[in-house]
């Protein structure tokens, strides 16, 4: 068999790394010019197995989160988990009640030790020490570089796609890179992936669900572990960088999705084999790990993004191999970037000012000691991708069957894959896709993520999708 995955966020990535580890042929599409160019790269990437909600078929997928971490960093080195602890504390009390299973509740003297810039502790939190936090972007390009040794092929900045459905079966597919032979095609693509089942008239129940992530600098320690308020969560990625995140109140404006730039991008040498097509025409939606409606306590768990428009590209030039993770060694803020043309100033104007980083950094102020002079670097509004129930994981054409079943076998000729958390679940969730399709044989795990209707082709004609959403 080969697979093309569609879609090179961290999920996406996931699926294909572990589909190369068990020797099955893989190619790996993104329409953007570098991996994790879209929601991936927007979330807030909190990991945790034990707090939070978990919908649908999360739940049964929790208890292997944190195993599937750990297993992934002994195989990647730079997909390193900052395992920090969390804290969480609801706008009241009395919501803490029952969650004692998930962790231990601390009062503020506790608070104080684990947080000592907390100008004002809560009454009482939620500590979560096995939780922790990830850059998801130097994730997904550490997941992307190990697929050129395991006999795998990406390529960037594809448009185009084409999908043939005949006979009950997607027999070819087609994009800017050339024709591509697949006897099962992943669709990983977010928010995107309505849009692509669409014309076969699959309806997947995908949402997008807004949520503003800004980056700053700040002194290195201000934010210990990941604190999650009723207003706002923080954590700090590398010593001097934080990320924080807060509900979208309101329609954000293209400017707002827009974003600001928020890292440095380096361009890998080309022994990584990773392929470009050319420039993307934009930033698909891919799949992070923030919370559902509003971050008042620890974030949800599952679903991905939906049909929205894909985000604009960066103005920053991007290379046409994967780019490489920033260094974790930041012993000073850096001074914020240059601010492009047509985006959002990254200097904040007083906190009476309408900009939308007043509030965030008024609410830091007052939460943090020491966040006085804490510059925003980077802000976006993502639409997350929230397939209704909990993460859509199964075959959307055709029933799964192994290698056994031989060469005219018709089976599993196209998959979904969307999920938010996708952060979270990104390595569990690769792990059990590529088990069962290697094998053939469905996982017992994933049987509460299956989508809703699966798709029966002797009811339909001949179908030929085209999409320009190949990330």
């Amino acid at each position: 068999m080969s697979v093309v995955v569609v879609g090179a966020g961290v999920l996406g990535a996931s699926v294909a790394y572990h589909l190369a580890g068990r020797g099955v042929p893989v190619t790996l599409l993104e329409q953007a010019a570098r991996p994790a160019a879209g929601v991936t790269r927007d979330s807030f990437a909190w990991i945790g197995g034990t707090g939070g909600h978990w919908p649908g078929g999360a739940a049964r997928l929790r208890g292997s989160v944190l195993a599937d971490w750990r297993r992934l960093e002994a195989e990647l080195p730079d997909a390193r988990v900052r395992w920090t602890g969390s804290l969480t504390w609801p706008a009241a009390a009395a919501d803490l009640v029952g969650q004692e299973e998930a962790g231990e509740l601390v009062g503020p003297k506790r608070i104080r030790t684990l947080e000592p810039r907390l100008r004002t502790p809560p009454p009482s939190a939620l500590h979560i020490p096995s939780d922790g936090g990830v850059d998801p972007v130097a994730v997904t390009e550490a997941l992307v570089r190990a697929l050129p040794a395991r006999g795998g092929r990406v390529v960037l900045g594809v448009s185009g796609v084409s999908l043939r459905v005949s006979g009950g079966r997607v027999t070819d597919m087609e994009c800017s890179a050339g024709f591509l032979p697949a006897s099962t095609v992943v669709l990983a693509a977010g928010t995107g992936v309505p849009a692509l089942t669409a014309p076969l008239g699959i309806p997947l129940p995908v949402t997008a669900s807004p949520a503003r992530l800004i980056r700053l600098t700040a002194p290195p320690g201000l934010v210990r572990g990941i604190v999650a308020g009723p207003e706002f969560e923080v954590r700090e990625v590398t010593p001097g960088h934080l990320l924080m995140t807060l509900p979208d109140r309101g329609k954000a404006s293209p400017e707002d999705r827009m974003g600001l730039p928020d890292r440095a991008v380096a361009a890998v040498d080309d022994s990584t084999g990773v392929e470009g097509t050319g420039a993307a025409t934009s930033d698909h939606p891919m799949n992070p790990r923030d919370t559902a409606a509003a971050p008042a306590s620890h974030p949800t768990n599952p679903p991905d993004t939906a049909a929205a428009p894909p985000n604009p590209p960066d103005t920053a030039a991007p290379p046409a191999n994967c780019p490489t993770s920033p260094p974790d060694t930041a012993a000073a803020p850096p001074t914020p970037p240059p601010n492009p043309p047509g985006r959002v100033s990254a200097d904040p104007p007083d906190d009476d000012s309408p900009s939308p980083f007043s509030r965030p950094l008024a609410l830091l102020r007052a939460a943090f000691a020491g966040a006085d002079a804490c510059p925003v670097v980077g802000s976006r509004v993502a639409d997350r991708p929230m397939p209704a129930g909990g993460p859509l994981v199964g075959p959307l054409v055709g029933p799964l069957v192994g290698p056994s079943a031989g060469a005219e076998a018709s089976g599993c000729s196209l998959y979904v894959v969307v999920a938010h958390s996708a952060v979270t679940l990104a390595p569990v969730i690769g792990r059990l896709v590529a088990d069962e399709l290697a094998t053939g044989r469905p996982t017992e795990l994933l049987d509460g993520c299956r989508p809703p209707s699966p798709w029966h082709t002797e009811a339909r004609a001949d179908v030929n999708i085209v999409r320009d959403q190949a990330g």
